[in-house]
This record gives structure tokens, sequence and C-alpha cells, in this order.
């Protein structure tokens, strides 16, 4: 119930998964799609960078659907599943606001004119996809935290879920991209960052027989830059 007093019983229950209760019934509220939405993708050359433009990005007064980090192995991906094509860059955030056509061309000039004024490295591009485009990349990208492509086949990547202090988003990215270096593998990174979840996944070489101590090693690591950024491992 909204705003009652007491537990939040039922993250509680959610999160037991199954052990303290089972739900058998659940009322959604349900809202009505927007009456239009326009996707930016916004290219960041560097961790440095990051934290400015996320902060500018969540205060401005934007009707803010979703806002995706990727790094440049993420970024590869999407490009290659979704056939879109994306600027090469460190890291891009992918930004969904909603409208009609006239309010979401208004909001992108306002986020694209206060990213301007930011004392980055390098200029923020800016990229804006048709609404075909953006449909494919918006359902390529819930399928990137899925290791396996196909649902038969062996997982191709082990798909790790963090936690973590929206702040320490670029300190997190930064530690990632030195850690996959030092395995000299593309670790791709998704990561909400209006919420702090990211997806860190790794890829399992030779899938049907594959390496479990070289994994076993890449997860400690990965555990290793979650426990520096003050952030824990969920699954």
């Amino acid at each position: 119930v909204k705003n009652v007093a007491g537990y939040d019983l039922n993250k509680l229950y959610i999160g037991s998964l199954g052990t303290l209760a089972i739900i058998v019934e659940l009322t959604c509220k349900l809202h009505p799609l927007p009456p239009g939405e326009l996707t930016l993708g916004i290219g960041c050359a560097g961790q440095v960078d990051l934290a400015p433009m996320l902060q500018t990005i969540l205060q401005l007064p934007l009707r803010l659907n979703s806002l995706e980090l990727l790094n440049a192995a993420a970024c590869e991906r999407l490009a290659t599943r979704a056939d879109v094509s994306l600027a090469e860059t460190g890291y891009m955030l992918i930004a969904r606001v909603e409208g009609t056509p006239a309010v979401t061309q208004s909001q992108a000039q306002r986020l694209t004119g206060a990213l301007r004024h930011l004392p980055l490295t390098r200029p923020a591009s800016v990229h804006a996809w048709s609404a075909v485009e953006q449909e494919r990349v918006w359902s390529t990208l819930g399928e990137l935290t899925h290791g396996a492509s196909d649902p038969d086949a062996a997982p191709d990547y082990m798909v790790v879920k963090v936690s973590l202090l929206m702040s320490a988003l670029p300190a997190f990215c930064q530690d990632v991209r030195e850690t996959a270096a030092h395995f000299d593998t593309p670790w791709s990174l998704v990561a909400h960052a209006g919420s702090g979840i990211a997806y860190v996944c790794i890829p399992v070489p030779n899938p049907d027989t594959p390496d479990v101590e070289q994994l076993l090693a890449s997860l400690q690591a990965l555990e290793g830059c979650a426990a520096r950024c003050q952030s824990r491992r969920v699954v």
C-alpha cells in the first residue's frame, strides 16, 4: 500500500525469492503510453567527463523516460545487433525523452545546449535515431544483459549484476575497463544511469567447454571492482 507506515513488506517478499512467502496475486497500476518519444545517443570521451554529464542530464527538467550508460564494448555489441550507426567513443549515454514531437525536440535542444556549456575534455556528440532505429536500439539493449543470443545454446557471456551508488558509476566504469584489459577480453557494461544498477557481461570462450577457473578469476576481479566502489554484486 502506498505510503503505509512500517516495514516495506513488498520488497521483503520479492527479495526473499519465495523463501518467506509466495505472491499469488498482483494488482498493477498502468499509465498510458506517451504521445511520442525521442532517443538520443550522447558520446562521452572518457571517464572524467561522465560525472558532470550525468549530473547535468539528471538535473535538467526533462521528461526523461530512460537513461542508459554503455562502455565501448557494449556500444560495439549494440551497433552490430541493432544494425545502427554509433560514434566511436569511450562511453555513450542513451537518453529517451517523451512527449509530443514539439516537446521532445525542445527537450533535445535543451539537453544539447546544456552539454555544450560543460567544461569537458572533448565536446559531447549528440545523435538522434529515427523511430525505426530507436525501436531496434531499445529492443537490443534489453538483450545485451542476457548471456546467450540463442536460448538453446550454451551462454557465451556471463552476466553479473552490480548495485552501485550513482556517484560511484564513473569510477566503477574506469575500474571495469582496466580490469578487463588485464584479462585481455572486452567486458561490455550496460548501466541504468538513473538508478546505479549495472550489468557487466564477461565473455565465455568455448561456451560448450568453458574454463571455470578463468571465469571464477574474472568474477572475483569484478567483485573487487565493486568493493573498491563501496558497492556489491547482486547476482
